[in-house]
């Protein structure tokens, strides 16, 4: 009675683990900081954004990457690092998006818009491949180092689920051998 009771839990675990990775929305594809390039010029963020007015793509790109590990959430970053026109504060994320978006006559609702969305805040997550943008350099020449929070916490939890639900199995079938 035992052995199935242990069996039971560690398919439970097994199932869960592997619904964790198979989920879809983790699994999302995020477009490339290329792609996200030209999509930013094609919606016509680069009006602004043109390192003049406003930040550059590359520029808002390696900004966004160094708050990870500095702020809790891209919401809290933004609020602290994003002034709008007029010294207006942001309150987040979303409603930077928004107002961004409405700039260019679009809503988030348009998957373009969205797009960039996801690919901003994949940035912020560690989740993108910004090794071919470069950081600005500081008054000595040198790149500027950015303390960089976990990668993917998500990640690390069901790989942790994982290993203890294979002891789990592992211990199960030990004591069924006996």
């Amino acid at each position: 009675m035992k052995f199935h009771a242990t069996i039971t839990l560690a398919v439970i675990l097994v199932l869960t683990a592997a619904t964790s990775l198979a989920n879809p929305a983790d699994a999302q594809e995020v477009i490339s900081v290329g792609e996200a390039m030209r999509l930013f010029e094609r919606l016509g963020c680069t009006s602004c954004h043109n390192g003049q007015t406003a930040l550059s793509f590359e520029d808002a790109v390696l900004l966004i990457d160094s708050w990870r590990g500095k702020y809790a959430s891209l919401d809290e970053a933004v609020a602290a690092e994003i002034e709008y026109f007029g010294g207006q504060r942001f309150q987040g994320y979303d409603d930077m998006f928004e107002r961004m978006a409405a700039n260019v006559g679009k809503t988030l609702d348009d998957p373009d818009v969205m797009a960039l969305y996801d690919f901003f805040k994949a940035v912020y997550e560690g989740g993108v491949d910004i090794s071919g943008l470069q950081p600005p350099a500081d008054e000595a020449g040198e790149p500027e180092e950015v303390e960089e929070g976990p990668a993917n916490t998500a990640f690390y939890a069901t790989l942790i689920l994982g290993v203890v639900a294979a002891v789990v199995l592992l211990v199960a079938f030990a004591r069924a051998w006996r």
